[in-house]
């Protein structure tokens, strides 16, 4: 009897020990995987997003973005801007008024950044996200304005010897250059890359956001003019590895569900037209226009065998997700003031193999 009892307090003991164990490796358990998943979460590298530039939706998420590394900590943003043209708004980003904008906004003006739409997101940054400090890697576009600009002002506050003076010189060669040799595409590329990584390394290599167009974000890319070298994040990828994080934005691009619904009268008849919205993201020989664009519902039918222009569009030029064997009605407002409405359809097999969308001729 003694043997058995005594048998049975050490299996209590041992189990009480085995689970006291268990448990204490659990709690420590837990709480290594909690630092591992703060760790996880900790901004650390390099993080470039893939825009089409100039749509509202995608410059809407890529402030989200921002604001959620905003509030980690992170406040260097680099972009697809001149040095002169990043350095010139970051002084704005700290003023009172808004000159050094509106001279910046009106030199933009002919380019995707002077359009509404850019100059909202500029606006929305400096209100929401004050303390951002703006890098600008792209060679001197602009380099005879606002690239001259700056160098004045540098001149004028007793910075001539300064690095931001070198720096401004050397951005602006760098677009002279590249406007006086159009037959040398894969130089800017490569100027991109030089700049990055000269601003990124000065910085100490501490974690930074990048916007850019698609066409330099991509890690297994070429260079989108002509193929024959590596894009820009291609390039950076070969030399930061794995503190490299790109992610494309182009999902967001389009609208998926109507702002409104209106009625819309094409060739007699009334049709319920969905409303998705404006885009500002196109040129012409006359420059930037805008367009307001609809959806007529169950107007295919009655369009499919109207004559067509020769005209043709792509999913691009629309601000909500095309689909195909529909109308769609695109107004356009010109710079001079001047209305244009157009209507496409999208034809099944046109559309889905080649995403071609057609206008229609409509009396």
């Amino acid at each position: 009897m003694k043997k058995k009892g005594w048998n049975k307090r050490v299996f209590v003991a041992i189990l009480v020990i085995v689970m006291a164990a268990a448990c204490f490796g659990c709690g420590r358990n837990t709480s290594t995987r909690e630092e591992e998943k703060q760790e996880e979460q900790t901004p650390d590298g390099i993080y470039l997003y893939g825009e089409i530039h100039v749509n509202a939706n995608i410059m809407k998420k890529e402030l989200e973005l921002w604001g959620e590394y905003y509030d980690d900590g992170m406040r260097d943003l680099f972009v697809e801007l001149p040095y002169f043209d990043a350095q010139l708004m970051n002084i704005w980003m700290q003023s009172a008024d808004d000159d050094i904008f509106d001279m910046f906004f009106q030199n933009s003006q002919g380019t995707a950044g002077g359009t509404p739409e850019y100059q909202n997101f500029w606006k929305k940054l400096k209100t929401n996200y004050p303390e951002t400090i703006l890098h600008g890697t792209d060679i001197g576009h602009g380099y005879a304005t606002t690239g001259q600009w700056y160098l004045n002002y540098l001149e004028e506050h007793g910075q001539k010897d300064s690095e931001e003076y070198r720096k401004t010189q050397e951005n602006m060669d760098q677009g002279k250059y590249y406007y006086d040799h159009y037959e040398d595409d894969p130089y800017r590329e490569n100027k991109m890359v030089e700049n990055f990584v000269e601003e990124y390394e000065t910085l100490g290599e501490i974690p930074v956001m990048g916007i850019y167009g698609s066409a330099h974000t991509e890690i297994d890319a070429m260079d989108y003019m002509t193929g024959t070298v590596p894009c820009m994040a291609n390039q950076l990828h070969e030399k930061y590895g794995d503190k490299l994080h790109t992610e494309s934005l182009e999902e967001y691009a389009w609208i998926t569900e109507p702002l409104k619904t209106e009625t819309i009268e094409v060739d007699g008849k009334d049709y319920k037209a969905d409303y998705f919205g404006e885009n500002s993201a196109f040129s012409d020989q006359e420059g930037w226009y805008s367009m307001k664009c609809w959806r007529l519902e169950g107007a295919y039918q009655n369009f499919k065998e109207a004559p067509l222009s020769g005209e043709m569009w792509d999913q691009a030029s629309f601000p909500m997700k095309l689909k195909a064997k529909q109308v769609y009605v695109v107004e356009i407002s010109h710079n001079d003031g001047t209305l244009e409405r157009k209507y496409f359809r999208t034809d099944q097999n046109s559309f889905e193999k080649m995403g071609y969308v057609k206008e229609l001729v409509v009396d």
